[in-house]
C-alpha cells in the first residue's frame, strides 16, 4: 500500500472503535490521538461516504467533518489521510440493504497522495470487507469468548506466574505419586 500507518476502525454495537494499527502490537485507548480518530471515523462513517484529505483547506468540508478532522490533524500532524469504509450486506435482514462494519484509514506524514494510492485503498477495502465481516461475526460466537476470558493466564505479562504455579502443582502431583 505504500502508506506511514494503516488502520482499522471496527463496528463494536453502536459505535466505532480502532481494533488496530499498523506498526502497533497493542493498541493503547488512552491516548487523545486514539480517540479523535474514532471520534472522526464515526462522523465519516455516518456519513457513509468515504474522506480523502490532502493536505489542504478543511472549508469545503461540512461541520459535522470538520471539527473532529482539525481536532484530529492537530494530534497527528498528517499530510494525507483517507477514510474508506468497509460495508456489508445486513446478517439479520438481507432486504434491509448493507450496514457499515468499520473502516480503512490510511495515513501519510510526509507524502503527498497520488491517484494510486486511492485505487489501491478502494482495492484493499473490497478485499477486507469480508475478512472483517467475518471477524466480527466470529467474535460473536461464546466459544472464542470464553476462550478470550481463560486464556489470561499465559499472556506474556502473566507467564513468570503461571510457570511458578504450574510448577508447584507438577510438585504436588510428584510428591503423592511418589509418597
Amino acid at each position: 500500500l505504500n502508506c506511514d500507518r494503516l488502520s482499522v476502525v471496527a463496528r463494536r454495537r453502536s459505535t466505532f472503535r480502532l481494533a488496530a494499527i499498523s506498526g502497533a502490537h497493542r493498541l493503547e485507548r488512552r491516548p487523545n490521538a486514539v480517540r479523535k480518530l474514532e471520534s472522526l471515523a464515526a462522523s465519516v462513517l455516518a456519513t457513509g461516504q468515504s474522506l480523502n484529505y490532502t493536505n489542504g483547506e478543511v472549508n469545503d468540508l461540512p461541520p459535522e467533518i470538520k471539527q473532529p478532522l482539525s481536532a484530529y490533524l492537530d494530534e497527528s500532524h498528517a499530510r494525507v489521510l483517507i477514510i474508506s469504509p468497509l460495508c456489508a450486506e445486513s446478517a439479520n435482514d438481507p432486504s434491509a440493504g448493507t450496514i457499515t462494519i468499520g473502516a480503512l484509514v490510511v495515513e501519510q506524514f510526509d507524502a503527498e497522495a497520488t491517484d494510486n494510492l486511492q485505487s489501491r485503498v478502494e482495492l484493499l477495502a473490497r478485499h477486507s470487507e469480508p475478512a472483517l465481516r467475518n471477524a466480527l461475526e466470529f467474535r460473536k460466537w461464546p466459544i472464542p469468548r470464553v476462550v478470550r476470558k481463560s486464556a489470561w493466564f499465559v499472556r506474556a505479562e502473566q507467564l513468570p506466574r503461571t510457570a511458578l504455579v504450574l510448577a508447584a502443582v507438577l510438585a504436588a502431583v510428584l510428591s503423592l505419586v511418589f509418597i
